[in-house]
């Protein structure tokens, strides 16, 4: 994404260890963007972060080496160090892809690595071609403290860091933009506001004096210019003329930084000696263990096969056991069913258990009933065996009307026979017989049909009476 006419990009320039990580740290801290892959930070080195992306470093590198030279050098001079060249464009390519990228919504974009007071002229010259709006500001720190940072971190003898620091100021000198911004970094910690402000107006960006405090720590001042003249009887001119120059070799001569540097790389190959040792007793320890781990190995195998055995097994067994669940799971769920239907008959036996108390209290009843129909039918059985008594007496009234009956029947015989005799009698009687034998059939029938009763026997006797005492002469 080309972002060349909407961002302002700020190139921070400064000598290793001269206090450019800080200002970032401040810049950022009011808004500045920087670029993603920067280098992580390093323990007692830079705590806080150095602000560089990998990619930037890395192509510095590039330029560096293309160009016969490397960071560290104290021997190629500013004017021999030309990027223009053929050979150089890939390095253009790669620049301008850096140099278009978006980094996020902010105004400024920052680049800060110390190489570039080395390369700064190619990244300008890139910015010019790409239309890019850009600026430059420079930090500084007192030139003992510089080298002793250094020989704190590379072990390189004082001076040595001295005259790296000097060919550093030389060449950004040469190469930054006029009136470009100069920041001193023992100012910056005792005062951020007061050094930055300017700086973040002509951007612009708005100050943040909290921000700036915050973001600005006083103990990464591990060595302060004064305290590193207290311990030199150097007086230091202005940094990259040639009086620095000639006092750092009156006061450390090259043949004696030289030397300082023989007895370093002396120490580190005695050290490196030791190391290679140590190295050589460790290949034995690797190569006692390779043999342990081989027979580890072998043991590991053997497990191993142990292991995929009873990885097999469990396999297995978890089949089984998965068979098992599924069984428990539908045998819980028959639970479950039988339950519901016990819980069903529960229910169907408390209900049945219902209608049987009821039907008992019916029974009781229909017992308390029997207990009654029995009594009714004791007095039956005597009302029957009265009557049957009764039916006895009836039979006997029945045979003694029978044969007063018979009687009659004689006595009607004589009369007929009587009758016979007088004719005018015999129609007049006969007449009366008529209706007497009539009369006779009719109580005959009714005696059919209340045999027994003792009142009509009776009566029929009486009727009978009367009838003979009619007849009679």
């Amino acid at each position: 994404m080309d972002t060349s006419q909407q961002r302002h990009l700020l190139f921070v320039v400064g000598m290793h260890r001269s206090g450019t990580s800080a200002v970032c740290a401040a810049l950022e801290a009011c808004g500045v963007a920087f670029g993603e892959g920067l280098l992580a930070p390093m323990t007692r080195v830079n705590d806080r972060g150095f602000w560089e992306e990998e990619s930037v470093v890395a192509l510095n590198e590039e330029l560096l080496e293309r160009a016969g030279t490397a960071w560290y050098s104290v021997v190629a001079d500013a004017a021999e160090l030309d990027f223009s060249g053929a050979a150089f464009e890939d390095c253009r390519k790669t620049a301008r892809e850096l140099l278009q990228a978006d980094y996020g919504s902010g105004p400024v974009r920052a680049i800060k690595d110390p190489r570039l007071c080395l390369t700064l002229p190619f990244w300008l010259q890139m910015c010019t071609e790409l239309g890019i709006d850009y600026s430059a500001c420079s930090v500084h720190r007192h030139p003992l403290a510089i080298a002793r940072s250094l020989e704190a971190r590379d072990g390189l003898p004082l001076g040595y860091g001295l005259r790296l620091a000097s060919l550093y100021e030389r060449r950004a000198a040469l190469a930054l933009p006029p009136d470009s911004p100069r920041i001193d970094f023992e100012q910056l910690l005792e005062s951020p506001t007061a050094v930055l402000g300017p700086l973040l107006q002509a951007l612009p960006l708005q100050v943040d004096e909290v921000a700036l405090q915050g973001a600005v720590d006083a103990s990464l001042l591990h060595h302060r210019g004064a305290d590193a003249t207290a311990a030199s009887p150097l007086e230091l001119g202005k940094l990259g003329s040639d009086e620095f120059d000639a006092q750092v070799e009156a006061q450390y001569p090259l043949e004696n930084t030289l030397s300082v540097i023989a007895d370093r790389f002396v120490a580190r190959g005695r050290e490196l000696t030791r190391v290679g040792e140590l190295h050589t007793e460790a290949l034995e320890i690797i190569e006692e263990r390779d043999d342990q781990l081989a027979q580890s190995q072998s043991e590991i195998n053997r497990i191993s096969g142990l292991h995929s055995a009873a990885l097999a097994s469990i396999a297995e067994k978890d089949k089984q056991l998965a068979e098992l669940a599924h069984l428990y799971e539908e045998a819980c769920e028959n639970t479950k069913r039988q339950a519901a239907q016990l819980s069903e008959i529960g229910e169907m036996h408390s209900r049945a258990l219902a209608v049987i108390e009821e039907r008992d209290e019916q029974i009781r009843e229909f017992d308390r009933r029997l207990a009654q129909i029995g009594e009714l039918h004791t007095k039956a059985l005597g009302i029957i065996r009265e009557r049957d008594d009764q039916l006895a007496q009836s039979q006997d009234e029945k045979d003694r009307i029978g044969g007063l009956h018979s009687k009659a029947l004689g006595i009607i015989g004589e009369r007929d026979e009587q009758l016979a005799q007088s004719e005018e009698e015999k129609n007049r009687i006969g007449g009366m017989h008529s209706k007497s034998l009539e009369r006779v059939a009719e109580l005959d029938r009714q005696m059919a049909y209340v045999m027994g009763v003792p009142v009509l026997g009776r009566v029929f006797g009486l009727l009978l009476q009367r009838a003979q005492r009619r007849l009679s002469p």
